[in-house]
């Protein structure tokens, strides 16, 4: 039945995000029956495996909007060319601008652009504006769109107006049994005695979107009520300085513990105590899931779209936590707000919310065990194989 199809990705880099890793794992799903082909703007770093034959266009990370429009526009072109001699029966993009160069270079294929991230939520009004007007009409020129969430899918529908016939919500997935077992992997020496104290652990991008401020200014409301906790933070990003010149302001520095990338988050997640989110702007949270799937309590910010739909997925995903909610597994504390304020002695309301829920987690065994197993229960929806045969349905790969 696919036979002869191929299928190319297109993703902005291939190290650090998470869209860069959702076109690896679809890149290994369906070049186990189809010629696959990866695009990637950058591949000076890959942190991911991919699967298929892997193109660099050798774009980098450029810089203002001159140069990323310069970006887009080579991207398509090169795109383009290789369009007309591979011929991709489908061609699927991973965020912003693959998603324009797809659209822009497309060729007879099935254009599939995915969107991930709540987009409206840039914190430059001047890009928002841009944003909302090549969104409705670009978008709605692509074969398919691809929403992470149903948040996501609503919002595309009533605020960019793109036409819902065209809109396929599809979460992210995971290998679950692979990461329960990669999970359970040994800790290196050096980080071994970190956790064998309380361990509040948060993965992910050291950027605005993340939030990462809110749960350090957190951790010196949660050291007065347990001085033996410990806050990991795995990841980077251009936060990174900041966020450690914060840790130090708060005087804690020697229990906040940056260990940067690391290939196998899995195992420092299962040995937390409790996995905190306390991201401004996700499309759905991949870290999230991934610390569901690890059978590891969790804390996460209600933002708009993301969280409340892995956490409570019963609940009106359009609904905002006014208080800390309960759920089978992991609370949800009302959302930040959005200013970058790296005052550690500034502690707001919903700060100390996040610090209470946290605390309720590293204090009661009882409910630890019962959101571990919810967890796992959740973890259950995510897996690789309902959700990759939601993407063979779309790709009409019967």
């Amino acid at each position: 039945m696919t036979e002869n199809k191929s299928l190319m990705i297109i993703t902005p880099k291939t190290y650090s995000g998470g869209a860069e890793n959702v076109a690896a794992r679809l890149s290994c799903f369906f070049a186990g029956f189809m010629n696959v082909q990866v695009v990637t703007f950058d591949a000076s770093k890959i942190d991911y495996d991919y699967a298929g034959k892997l193109i660099d266009l050798e774009l980098g990370d450029n810089k203002g909007a001159l140069g990323k429009l310069s970006s887009i526009i080579q991207a398509a072109f090169r795109i383009k060319k290789i369009k007309k001699e591979t011929k991709p029966t489908a061609c699927i993009s991973l965020i912003g601008h693959p998603n324009i160069s797809n659209i822009l270079s497309k060729n007879g294929e099935l254009c599939v652009v995915s969107v991930r991230t709540y987009l409206r939520k840039s914190p430059f009004a001047l890009k928002r504006i841009f944003q909302k007007l090549y969104i409705r009409f670009l978008y709605n020129k692509a074969d398919k769109v691809v929403a992470i969430c149903e948040g996501v899918k609503y919002d595309l529908i009533n605020y960019y107006g793109i036409e819902e016939a065209k809109i396929d919500v599809i979460y992210p997935y995971f290998d679950t049994q692979e990461i329960q077992t990669l999970s359970c992997d040994e800790l290196e020496d050096d980080v071994a005695e970190i956790f064998s104290h309380p361990v509040i652990i948060t993965v992910g991008r050291m950027t605005y979107d993340k939030g990462h401020w809110h749960l350090i200014k957190a951790f010196k409301e949660i050291k007065q009520r347990q001085p033996e906790a410990r806050l990991v933070i795995l990841g980077r990003g251009e936060l990174e300085d900041d966020l450690k010149l914060l840790a130090k302001s708060t005087g804690l520095e020697e229990h906040i513990h940056f260990l940067g990338y690391r290939s196998n988050p899995y195992k420092y997640i299962r040995a937390a105590t409790v996995f905190a989110f306390p991201s401004l702007i996700e499309g759905f949270g991949n870290a999230l899931g991934e610390a569901i799937a690890c059978g590891t309590p969790v804390v996460a910010a209600d933002c708009d779209v993301g969280p409340r739909e892995i956490i409570a997925p019963k609940s009106d995903f359009t609904k905002k936590a006014s208080e800390n909610e309960i759920h089978e597994c992991g609370i949800l504390v009302p959302p930040f707000d959005e200013k970058l304020n790296l005052d550690g002695n500034d502690i707001n309301a919903n700060e100390e919310h996040l610090a209470a829920a946290i605390i309720d987690v590293l204090t009661n065994a009882e409910m630890r065990e019962k959101m571990s197993e919810g967890a796992k229960v959740r973890a259950a929806s995510f897996d690789i194989k309902s959700v990759t045969k939601q993407w063979r349905n779309l790709l009409e790969l019967h």
